[in-house]
């Protein structure tokens, strides 16, 4: 939808890779709206809001929606240019999907990495002997257990033998 601050946007220029990413022919591309290339909602509307806001654009994170409804993330670069003595935009996408899948398989092991390291800190904690212990048998004593990270390498015990013969 063009408004007065922000006119009807043709796309002038398409090349294969633009009608790989977003699934339509170079012929359908070019002469028509960027709203009809950019099919999320307002999208091309925020894009020039930025672009006048900070003068270009250089890779903005965005999500894409093809004609055919597949959705792809990207870095968007966008910068004003002349062409044919008319002011003008240049722009390139980046597909980065398969990078976005691959930082959140990451995320998820990470977290699940770090729980694991959390919950043998309890266990690690758990095995420390209470103070009360250290009492009974020691008149003077001090305990430091202070782990690096999260679980210690290193941890005392104290248990009282059973018998006399153990």
């Amino acid at each position: 939808m063009a408004s007065a601050a922000f006119p009807a946007l043709l796309c002038e220029h398409a090349n294969k890779y633009a009608e790989i990413q977003y699934e339509t022919s170079i012929d359908e591309m070019v002469g028509s709206s960027i709203d009809d290339i950019y099919t999320v909602e307002d999208q091309s509307k925020r894009i020039l809001e930025l672009i006048k806001l900070h003068g270009k654009i250089e890779k903005l994170e965005e999500v894409f929606k093809t004609k055919k409804g597949k959705h792809f993330t990207a870095l968007l670069s966008v910068a004003p240019i002349r062409y044919k003595e008319n002011d003008a935009y240049i722009g390139m996408v980046a597909d980065i999907s398969e990078q976005k899948a691959i930082e959140q398989e990451v995320r998820a092991l990470h977290k699940h990495t770090q729980s694991s390291i959390e919950y043998a800190s309890l266990i690690q904690q758990a095995l420390i002997p209470p103070r009360d212990l250290f009492e009974k048998h020691f008149k003077e004593y001090f305990t430091i257990w202070n782990p690096k990270d999260i679980v210690g390498g290193d941890i005392y015990l104290l248990s009282e033998l059973r018998t006399d013969d153990e």
